[in-house]
């Protein structure tokens, strides 16, 4: 594929004319005025369309967002017939489990004024596992057949930082709020939790396997290409972790970053020294390709309330 492209008019942000843009090896050569650059073997016509810099998104999940190309999206689903019209739509045409495994979820599914637990989602599926991330990722909600499988239902373990109700007779009412939480079921899910956002800074609780890494970068490299189609060109991974680090790392040096990717690595508010030098030393890091570290994401337990204070601070090394 040839090194250069031109652009023919399309109209700058800000600019009252079109331009043509002669884009080689990656950089952009030359602005002039519309229809005075000539074609090369790529031109696009962008009449009428508008021309922008690559835009930086400053707080998302790569890992989280691959995945999602894999679940039941609900985030436009409203109503209890609509979420069980749905889920047994991608059950009956998903994986081999049956799971269903969905995002984007608010807080009023499966319907005005009513709250996502174990009881409303037996009502919408109770014979297939079923385990629903909120929109915003801090939250998890399942029906029965899910804890079950879990192993949640007579024994819900003590949780740090995060919080787990329990229902009048007992039992889990299956909403789960903050990663601690959230994890006791998401390792249900395809990537069986390696994709957390990593709010605590925890590493998988069982180190991935050669197959689990081979399934997990392709997940994370979809992200990086819907970046590429939305505009994005640099994209700070909030959260990260040694393994997201390394694997990211290696997509790197396999020179498999279309976009700059910044990785502020995370350490958790519970964190003992211990679990502290490592993320600092991989935030100590070198650029590697358009991977850079550098920056560390810090999270602090307020003494007045429950809420988590979430700080980006220079580290010791800047």
């Amino acid at each position: 594929m040839s090194d250069q492209l031109v652009i023919h008019g399309a109209r700058p942000i800000g600019g009252p004319k079109p331009v043509d843009v002669h884009i080689a090896g990656g950089r952009i050569a030359r602005v002039a005025p519309s229809g005075t650059l000539p074609d090369v073997q790529q031109s696009i016509d962008a009449t009428g369309l508008w021309l922008t810099p690559g835009l930086c998104e400053s707080h998302l999940h790569l890992f989280c967002g691959g995945e999602a190309f894999d679940r039941l999206t609900l985030v436009t689903v409203h109503s209890a017939a609509d979420v069980a019209k749905a889920s047994r739509a991608f059950s009956e045409a998903g994986p081999a489990s049956g799971r269903v495994c969905a995002r984007a979820a608010k807080d009023g599914l499966p319907g005005e004024g009513t709250r996502p637990d174990r009881r409303a989602l037996d009502a919408v599926l109770s014979d297939r596992p079923m385990v629903i991330l909120s929109a915003d990722g801090h939250a998890a909600w399942t029906n029965m057949a899910a804890l079950e499988e879990a192993g949640l239902v007579a024994d819900l373990p003590a949780l740090a930082e995060a919080e787990g109700g329990l229902a009048s007779d007992g039992a889990p009412n299956s909403e789960g709020r903050e990663s601690g939480a959230c994890r006791l079921v998401t390792r249900l899910t395809p990537s069986c939790g390696r994709n957390g956002p990593g709010t605590s800074g925890a590493e998988p609780e069982v180190p991935p396997t050669d197959a689990e890494r081979a399934r997990d970068k392709p997940a994370i490299q979809r992200a990086l290409d819907a970046c590429v189609v939305n505009g994005i060109t640099t994209a700070v991974n909030m959260g990260g972790n040694a393994y997201q680090a390394d694997v990211l790392t290696e997509l790197a040096e396999e020179s498999n970053l279309p976009i700059r990717v910044g990785l502020p690595m995370t350490i958790g508010a519970d964190a003992d020294n211990a679990r502290i030098d490592e993320p600092l030393d991989i935030a100590a890091g070198p650029l590697v390709g358009r991977l850079r570290f550098g920056r560390v994401k810090m999270l602090a337990l307020l003494l007045s309330s429950p809420l988590r204070s979430l700080v980006l601070v220079p580290p010791r090394f800047l």
